[in-house]
């Protein structure tokens, strides 16, 4: 979100920040990272942690009890700078929210980062295809349909390039 907005666009990472603050609500959290820096590529000038406090905050999560992991740009770097916010708080153990098509990718990166760390996956944002076959325009293409092509060649190359890396 720009200075400007009143409020961050959500999009479909929104489901993340919802689940987090119901975790919170439930008391299965008693504290929420919110991690992710400012994404220069998109044009952002707010960070994605700050943006996340905010909408945390509007539901219902005091500000005390989220943390900000503000300098990371990629998955491995949130593994990497929410560790070191784990060792301030003495954590054992952590609720990892992601969506579900990234969590596999998210979960190992923190895995090897963190090997001592109990570490529980909290998928969300399942994406479910609700094909009607009888209508002849849902075979047609659409929009939605390389939207999430696009987010699996995402989460595939991603998969590939830590796999390489892990090689060297």
């Amino acid at each position: 979100a720009e200075p400007h907005r009143p409020m961050p666009d959500l999009l479909d990472a929104a489901d993340r920040v919802w689940f987090a603050a119901q975790l919170y609500h439930n008391q299965k959290a008693p504290m929420i990272i919110a991690s992710g820096g400012a994404l220069g590529w998109t044009g952002a000038v707010q960070t994605e942690a700050s943006a996340m406090r905010s909408v945390l905050h509007h539901f219902g999560v005091p500000p005390a009890r989220v943390m900000e992991e503000d300098k990371s740009l990629t998955t491995q770097e949130n593994a990497y700078y929410t560790e070191a916010l784990l060792q301030d708080m003495k954590a054992q153990r952590i609720l990892l929210v992601t969506s579900a098509a990234h969590m596999p990718r998210a979960y190992r990166t923190f895995r090897r980062q963190m090997p001592s760390m109990i570490i529980i996956a909290a998928p969300t944002d399942h994406r479910v295809s609700t094909l009607n076959t009888t209508s002849f325009f849902n075979w047609l293409p659409q929009v939605s349909g390389l939207e999430m092509t696009n987010a699996a060649w995402h989460e595939w190359v991603g998969k590939l390039v830590y796999e390489a890396r892990d090689l060297f």
